[in-house]
């Protein structure tokens, strides 16, 4: 009953797409990060979910905006995996655009996502004793917001690197699935 409505090819490369993801992303933040395999699996195992979530609700969204035949060009796509001939072109240059666009929106989504897990998470910082002064001298000299900027900058940089590495397997997976797939 629900196979000729639900599109599972879809859903199976999305489930495909998320392992792959958060493989990838997971050994990437490990290494750039220091942080524990663990923490790296959960954390990458989160904002792949989210951004996967955002995206589907951001694409249903977008989807109502379209005109009649773009609607047609994607639903042919996610169904069938074919493009209309007569307007392969066209619809080429939007899927590109569409690429970049959600490569860029995952990679924000991924990194205000760790952000917000590690002020969730951190425990809180220790209160300093109320009978230790601390001197203006000692305030300026203090290398604290420096050191938030670099590690907020190193963050960044292995999000930007765990998101690339991810994005470019999969494309690999579309390119060779199209590949041995075609007429």
């Amino acid at each position: 009953m629900f196979s000729s409505i639900l599109p599972f090819p879809t859903i199976l490369f999305q489930s495909l797409f998320l392992l792959v993801a958060i493989a990838i992303e997971a050994v990437v933040l490990n290494r750039q990060m220091k942080w524990s395999r663990r923490i790296c699996i959960h954390y990458a195992a989160i904002v792949n979910l989210l951004a996967a979530f955002l995206g589907w609700v951001g694409f249903f969204i977008i989807f109502n905006y379209l005109s009649p035949l773009l609607k047609a060009q994607i639903i042919s796509y996610i169904f069938f995996n074919r493009l209309f001939d007569y307007q392969q072109e066209s619809a080429s240059g939007l899927i590109v655009l569409a690429g970049f666009s959600i490569f860029f929106a995952a990679f924000a989504i991924k990194l205000k996502t760790i952000d917000f897990l590690q002020i969730l998470l951190q425990p809180p910082p220790t209160p300093v004793p109320e009978n230790q002064v601390v001197t203006p001298r000692q305030q300026r000299k203090s290398k604290s917001h420096r050191r938030f900027f670099v590690i907020h900058h190193n963050q960044a940089m292995a999000v930007l690197i765990a998101n690339a590495g991810s994005h470019t397997a999969i494309l690999l997976i579309l390119f060779l699935y199209n590949w041995h797939h075609r007429p």
